[in-house]
């Protein structure tokens, strides 16, 4: 899994350019051969909604041979369950540069990262438990010729990037409760976050500050 809290919006949340970053990583000598799923860009991760819930990256390994030859290597790419940070309970964009929480900060900070994880606490989708575990076994499931199971198929049908892109950077996303965008010119960012990222240079308002990316190989047993 990889969990994406990054602060790459003018509004403090990320804009999976660290993900992006990442995939880009492995055409370069450092990566010796290691390959990861495609990406879309990250204008297209905020257009196509790819922060507002987890995404899955690279569910068919049928479709990323010729990204295996590019790279070249014979291994899969693993499958990535990415998840980006979001306002569910609490407004968790908080700056780096906050040095001390209090304890019901620290517990609404908790609270919201349960609920970004969990599908807040499977109320969006009871059937994420489920999906988690299909992104688990995809790989072994592959390998042994198994079919997918129509449960997987339904995971995969709601969770899995289906390749597509939107890069018009006129639209304005801003996250709902549900976990879903709109287009509204409100955020639930903290205006404190915001003024702090907006007095930051180009670079900064590009990349954010990364707080963390733990990404997890899913190649199975």
């Amino acid at each position: 899994m990889a969990y994406d809290n990054s602060m790459d919006t003018l509004q403090g949340w990320p804009n999976g350019v660290s993900i992006v970053k990442t995939y880009e990583r492995q055409f370069t000598n450092q990566s010796n051969h290691t390959a990861f799923p495609y990406v879309p860009d990250s204008q297209s991760f905020l257009n196509l909604n790819l922060t507002a819930k987890p995404t899955f990256f690279g569910c068919y390994s049928s479709n990323l041979t010729d990204l295996m030859k590019e790279v070249g290597t014979d291994t899969v790419p693993p499958l990535v369950v990415y998840v980006a940070n979001r306002p569910f309970t609490f407004d968790s964009n908080t700056s780096t540069f906050k040095m001390s929480y209090d304890n019901e900060e620290k517990l609404s900070l908790i609270e919201n990262g349960f609920a970004v994880s969990t599908r807040k606490n499977l109320t969006l989708d009871d059937e994420y438990r489920a999906c988690i575990g299909c992104a688990i076994l995809q790989r072994s499931r592959e390998r042994l010729g198994m079919p997918l199971g129509s449960q997987c198929q339904k995971c995969f049908d709601e969770y899995c990037w289906d390749g597509s892109l939107d890069t018009d950077v006129s639209h304005n996303i801003n996250f709902t409760e549900d976990g879903m965008t709109n287009d509204s010119d409100t955020t639930n960012a903290s205006s404190g976050t915001s003024s702090l990222l907006s007095s930051k240079n180009s670079f900064v308002n590009t990349w954010g500050v990364i707080i963390g990316i733990f990404v997890i190989c899913m190649i199975g047993f």
